[in-house]
């Protein structure tokens, strides 16, 4: 992922000549502008643009026009401002989400397009999505759940309105149901099927990703490697967000981009799920991504960060307690309780993969691939410092996918006919893929692993 001269047309050229002659202009308007239209939607409830409203009617009220002032005076403030804030609140800040979108994604759009004309040529990609709908099939039938719940539910219903959350656990992860109403692909049951249809891309983008790596997999393997992870937690619980952050993580990696696209891409990553973002994108800024780009990267940390403090009045405790309490459920005193819950939960993650993890880091180093080694190693165990701090274990600890991804990648070109490569897809693959949570412990999906381990246990 490096850069070259080409990539110059990928943003800088795409925008006006007047704009081009002017970089400062061109990235404040271009980018950090977008990405901050995006953050102050994202990462503010609707509670705090309504006390804004209601502190400028106070501070300029006497200076409306009489027919405001009358209303004002015959309804209330307050009915007033509930009026406001359906006919003009709600619709600006759907606005502007969208016209953030179309800025930061339009040079995205463009490299896809470039790429996929690239592609066209590798006979390989157009059989990708045969595997992929087969792979999909198959990780439905493990899972056996097409229908969202639990978070997945929650998101389903914001769709209808993305725009009208207020303070929360979900409001900030904004970006799929919007993405979904603005498709028209909202509400409960369309919903789901939209979800869906972004667990087949991941599917599809993580193929391409192998291939890029000159790696084919079987669909055996790939069946049991996305049996863990992201993945996994996408068919087990249908509706979940952060599915898109590894899409958009994989784009940053297969698009020939510039650090502005890919700093627009982190911005939606974060835009997707915080805390999923953060853990994909620490190692890869440090060790992935070209160094001299480390500093962008720190600026929009830095500006997520400050809107997000903006929303509590820069208290950082009630920031914090916001994310971590869950229906009155405190996860830190869940955690103390029960430690074990999360150690199941980790290990529950990757299952089997764990072992080919281990055997990849000796393979990096002997290669001297050391930045490799570092990003899988701290990947795959960033995930065990947020078990604290949430309730579902597994899926927190299965935000370390991609380390996986790369240890899989590297044992195939290191030992391309392993048979204990193979036995160890095999056994990933029959070890059941649990839910572990603080709460209530392990689960087994419904579907196959439920029927075969259920058929065991009444042997």
């Amino acid at each position: 992922m490096t850069d070259n001269g080409a990539e110059r047309s990928l943003f800088q050229d795409l925008w006006p000549s007047w704009l081009q002659k002017r970089p400062f202009l061109l990235h404040a308007l271009c980018l950090w502008l977008p990405i901050g239209m995006l953050f102050i939607v994202a990462a503010t409830g609707v509670e705090q643009w309504t006390a804004l409203l209601e502190h400028f009617i106070d501070r300029f009220g006497a200076d409306f026009p009489a027919a405001w002032q009358a209303k004002i005076a015959r309804d209330g403030v307050e009915e007033f401002v509930d009026s406001a804030r359906e006919s003009f609140l709600l619709p600006l800040r759907a606005q502007l989400c969208l016209a953030a979108l179309i800025l930061l994604g339009y040079p995205l759009i463009r490299s896809g397009l470039q790429w996929r004309g690239e592609q066209r040529q590798d006979a390989q990609r157009h059989k990708l999505w045969k595997p992929a709908a087969l792979i999909f099939l198959g990780l439905l039938a493990l899972a056996a759940t097409i229908k969202a719940n639990q978070m997945g539910e929650q998101y389903a219903m914001l769709s209808a309105n993305p725009f009208d959350q207020e303070t929360g656990y979900y409001y900030r992860r904004l970006l799929v149901p919007a993405l979904a109403a603005f498709l028209h692909l909202n509400g409960f049951i369309v919903y789901n099927i939209f979800s869906l249809g972004l667990s087949l891309l991941l599917i599809a983008l993580s193929l391409q990703w192998f291939l890029s790596r000159g790696i084919r997999l079987s669909v055996l393997e790939a069946l049991s490697l996305f049996s863990t992870g992201m993945l996994m937690t996408a068919f087990q619980s249908p509706g979940y967000v952060e599915q898109f952050v590894l899409i958009l993580f994989l784009l940053s990696l297969l698009l020939p981009l510039q650090w502005q696209s890919r700093v627009a891409l982190a911005a939606l990553m974060l835009a997707t799920h915080e805390v999923a973002a953060a853990v994909l994108l620490l190692p890869a800024v440090l060790l992935v991504y070209p160094r001299r780009e480390m500093p962008w990267f720190a600026a929009l940390a830095l500006l997520y960060l400050g809107f997000w403090l903006l929303n509590f009045g820069f208290d950082f405790q009630t920031a914090v307690a916001a994310q971590t309490q869950i229906s009155g459920t405190s996860a830190p005193a869940l955690f103390a309780q029960w430690p074990e819950r999360a150690a199941l939960g980790m290990i529950a993650a990757h299952k089997a993969l764990w072992l080919v993890w281990l055997a990849a880091i000796p393979v990096m180093l002997r290669r001297r691939a050391f930045a490799d080694a570092g990003f899988i190693v701290l990947l795959a165990l960033l995930p065990a410092a947020l078990l604290p701090f949430g309730v579902d274990s597994s899926r927190l600890a299965g935000f370390g996918a991609f380390a996986m991804y790369m240890a899989v990648a590297t044992c195939k070109t290191e030992y391309p006919s392993g048979s204990i490569l193979k036995v160890l897809f095999v056994i990933n693959l029959v070890i059941p893929s649990l839910m572990v949570t603080l709460s209530k412990g392990a689960a087994l999906p419904r579907g196959l692993y439920d029927l075969l381990y259920g058929w065991l246990a009444s042997l």
